[in-house]
């Protein structure tokens, strides 16, 4: 997959973990994914604005 995401110039950060697997199973591989996926979302998704956020339902106000 991340030679087709290179193929299309799209952002991207691979990660390989130690002995990983696609559940997760070792704690210390789950903590290094998720922190460095929030990284990577915080860095290209736009926070929504409150308007936004109002009208997708997202907030009680």
């Amino acid at each position: 997959m991340a030679d087709e995401l290179e193929d299309y110039d799209k952002v991207f950060k691979y990660v390989e973990l130690e002995s990983g697997d696609h559940f997760l199973s070792i704690q210390r591989n789950r903590h290094l994914f998720f922190k460095d996926m929030d990284m990577f979302l915080n860095q290209y998704l736009k926070p929504a604005s409150k308007d936004d956020a109002v009208k997708a339902g997202l907030t009680t106000e």
